[in-house]
């Protein structure tokens, strides 16, 4: 099978050691490898896919540490470019009061940013089964024009594509555009996947069944999953909607979660042609999100995001446990 093409920024999370106290009250912190599209990579390698990593890293000992990271987690390194008198991007997380994590990224001159139509004009879209990206990725340019013209290509050969923003409120350079990038992607990609906020975002609606309705008009045939947290998560497919209810675990860190959900989904539909993506069941579609959860679940105890994805094994013996 072919391989999946991953793509955008892949960083350093430096992560709280003190649980639901939020960035402010926290004073120690553990450095681990992350970035949702990097999580992403790992996750499906994880699960045994295929899997290419494209993006732009400095030349520095963090992006260097980042390359030999991803490779030792089985995900192709060939894509990756670290540049000169560029910066790797850091991100500090906290888990805050609520239980949800809390972000402020550090990317001034960050090579990430800075990725050129020139640097994967040679870049062969035929040689994947897939294309994957989200998060930080589409929120400055060059970087965010150059995976959109790369999404054409793929729609155009029709291999493919899916979409996970992953919205951080605040790091784009331009709302409106990024906006317009998000809406039109949601339209275009086979597979995306938000959580709530990221639906709220996209829509415009505060209200949960009115910002589906109008999701569900974007989206027509294409698949959709939403994650909900603690309460599951759902498909949605032609209007149509299956809800999964959540596992109960008990929760270390829910900051690589989101990724490892996307990874189970891709790891479950990558290598289909569109055709038989079309023809899947919502009952089909069904199973698909549970074994997602699944591994969203065994994340979620866990500290840390890239390291925390599951493997085909753990979630099997997860599922037969329940």
């Amino acid at each position: 099978m072919k391989s999946v093409l991953c793509a955008g920024e892949v960083l350093w999370d430096f992560q709280s050691r003190s649980c639901y106290e939020g960035l402010g009250k926290s004073s120690i912190f553990v450095k681990n490898p992350g970035g949702s599209p990097a999580n992403v990579a790992v996750g499906l390698s994880k699960l045994g896919a295929e899997v290419t990593f494209l993006g732009k890293v400095g030349k520095d000992t963090f992006g260097v540490a980042l390359v030999e990271t991803l490779q030792r987690f089985g995900v192709d390194t060939s894509r990756m470019i670290l540049a000169n008198n560029m910066k790797t991007t850091l991100a500090f997380v906290a888990i805050n009061e609520e239980g949800k994590p809390e972000y402020e990224f550090y990317r001034e001159n960050a090579a990430d940013t800075y990725l050129t139509i020139e640097e994967v004009k040679n870049l062969q879209v035929q040689d994947y089964s897939l294309f994957h990206t989200g998060s930080l990725a589409l929120t400055r340019d060059p970087t965010a024009s150059t995976l959109m013209k790369l999404y054409t290509r793929f729609h155009d050969e029709h291999i493919l594509t899916s979409l996970d923003p992953n919205i951080r409120q605040g790091s784009w350079d331009d709302e409106n555009r990024y906006i317009t990038r998000l809406k039109t992607l949601c339209r275009m990609v086979d597979i995306l996947k938000l959580n709530e906020a990221d639906l709220y975002y996209i829509t415009g609606e505060k209200e949960f069944e009115v910002a589906l309705e109008k999701l569900a008009d974007m989206r027509k045939e294409k698949i959709t999953f939403i994650t909900l947290g603690e309460k599951g998560s759902l498909v949605m497919k032609n209007h149509q909607i299956k809800q999964i209810e959540g596992f109960k675990v008990r929760v270390v860190d829910t900051t690589g979660c989101g990724d490892a959900y996307m990874a189970a989904v891709l790891a479950r539909l990558h290598g289909r042609s569109i055709l038989e993506l079309r023809e899947l069941r919502i009952d089909e579609l069904e199973e698909i999100a549970l074994f997602a959860s699944a591994a969203a679940s065994i994340a979620a105890t866990r500290l840390g995001a890239m390291g925390t994805m599951p493997t085909l094994r753990e979630i099997e013996e997860f599922l037969e446990r329940r």
